[in-house]
């Protein structure tokens, strides 16, 4: 059992990781650059993160699964255990902290294509783009803790 619940995790975070590397450095910039409109890139792929939002939210349930399922022993487990942790709560702050607040504040944005027209507009700008980089710092972090553990996983002694 151990050794496919250690298969399960390596999968599964192979694929939470992989997914968050393809949106953040291929399909962003390709959405934002072919648009058409800052605007309408911001509306694409904000659809295209709350559909990966739930997708992820799988794989980190089933990731946790399968960590618990190896039977974790010694410290390399324990310590694969801490980064699967702390993804878990990256995860967290971004899908159930930033990226619903960014959501809800971006009509209050006015068009991304134009200048804000009001200090409400330009208020609520600048507080969008404070979240949308704490977003991106938090997606970050969890790529780099992922890597970090798929690198442990696959240095693991069976």
């Amino acid at each position: 059992m151990a050794r496919w619940a250690n298969a399960g995790l390596v999968t599964a975070i192979g694929l939470w990781v992989g997914g968050l590397a393809a949106l953040s450095l291929a399909v962003a910039p390709i959405v934002f650059r072919t648009a058409g409109s800052r605007h309408l890139a911001g509306t694409i792929f904000g659809s295209v993160l709350r559909t990966f939002g739930w997708i992820e939210l799988g794989l980190a349930a089933a990731a946790a699964a399968c960590f618990a399922l190896s039977h974790p022993s010694g410290r390399t487990d324990w310590a694969r255990g801490g980064m699967l942790a702390i993804m878990l709560c990256l995860l967290a702050a971004y899908s159930f902290g930033t990226n619903p607040a960014i959501a809800e504040l971006r009509p209050q944005c006015g068009s991304f294509d134009r200048e804000p027209a009001s200090d409400a507009e330009r208020a609520a700008r600048s507080r969008f783009d404070r979240l949308h980089a704490w977003s991106v710092r938090l997606v970050a972090a969890n790529i780099l803790v992922g890597l970090a553990l798929l690198a442990a996983s696959a240095a693991r002694k069976p």
